[in-house]
């Protein structure tokens, strides 16, 4: 839209890809937790909102439920940094598909416990109202506006888990070549044009000619390029 000013920050033609496709998405178990867990903790019981006041809550849910989604999801580039720094021995339990052997090795105890404690002070910090009188009162867990046990326990059996689960899921196929699911015709073409970079005429033998580095996974039907797609059985369909 030229009417538009340009925009101040573009991401350049050439950023290297931090990770390797995949569709790894674990928001469907997030919510349910989220749903079933984390709010009937949060609300206060007995408390009833208005109908004026619903929309902002499910903003407010929604916020959070992003950011939940941000920080299990970031899950991969860590993923993706300990392969580098380890490269041959995540490679021996990736080739074995020791799913056991990974979590195990990307587990810190430690670490996670001391997360937990960073968690709770947080917690108990944003979760008061300021206090003045030029000095500050003890704080009373009970007047937080969120029991800092809850926030600490969506980290210990949500957070931290399921983003083990979502690294975990992305090293198993930290080795698999490209998998595109496409239609015959001219979505077989795009594909092959996007992983080559090099354009391709219609013709069946520049189609077969096997220049791209991915693998072509060929369907009758769109239905089932989507089907492919949604369950994580190809990196990407077109």
């Amino acid at each position: 839209m030229p009417q538009l000013p340009a925009p101040l920050f573009s991401e350049a033609e050439d950023s290297p890809q931090r990770i390797v496709p995949n569709t790894i998405n674990a928001n469907s178990r997030l919510k349910s937790f989220y749903i079933k867990n984390v709010i009937p903790l949060v609300c206060r019981p007995g408390e009833e909102e208005s109908s004026a006041s619903l929309g902002a809550s499910v903003v407010r849910d929604v916020t959070a439920l992003q950011a939940m989604s941000r920080r299990i999801h970031y899950g991969k580039l860590v993923a993706e940094a300990k392969f580098q720094a380890n490269t041959e021995l995540y490679s021996q339990l990736i080739r074995a598909q020791d799913a056991d052997g990974l979590m195990d090795l990307l587990t810190d105890s430690a670490v996670e416990e001391k997360l937990l404690l960073r968690v709770r002070e947080k917690a108990r910090a944003y979760g008061r109202d300021i206090q003045t009188g030029g000095s500050e009162a003890a704080v009373n867990d009970s007047a937080l506006k969120v029991d800092p046990d809850t926030v600490v326990l969506a980290y210990r059996e949500l957070m931290i888990p399921l983003t083990k689960e979502v690294q975990v899921a992305y090293l198993l196929r930290r080795l698999d070549s490209l998998v595109i699911a496409v239609t015959a015709g001219w979505a077989r073409v795009a594909a092959v044009e996007y992983t080559t970079g090099n354009p391709l005429n219609s013709s069946p033998r520049a189609i077969n000619a096997k220049a791209h580095a991915a693998e072509l996974k060929v369907h009758d039907s769109v239905k089932s390029v989507f089907d492919d797609v949604a369950s994580g059985a190809v990196s990407f369909g077109v």
